[in-house]
């Protein structure tokens, strides 16, 4: 777990690893994914949530950039 040095922060970021068998000859990914809602709204199928997804290496990336656009943060 890893929280900010804040004294009145009230989140922290948990990051847990777990090892799935192969399924197949093709090459291991690396995939991060984590949803940012409270239980209730990301268990809540009718109700839109927020998450955040990171999958590595990705195939068609070219496709891709041109479907997503940046996915770069850029603040407001």
């Amino acid at each position: 777990m890893i929280a900010s040095p804040v004294e009145n922060m009230r989140h922290v970021l948990a990051i847990t690893c777990e090892p799935v068998p192969k399924l197949g000859p093709a090459p291991e990914i690396f995939l991060f994914y984590g949803g940012f809602d409270p239980a209730e709204i990301m268990n809540d199928l009718t109700k839109e949530a927020g998450f955040l997804c990171f999958l590595y290496p990705v195939s068609e990336a070219d496709n891709l950039r041109r479907r997503l656009g940046t996915v770069d943060y850029t603040p407001k």
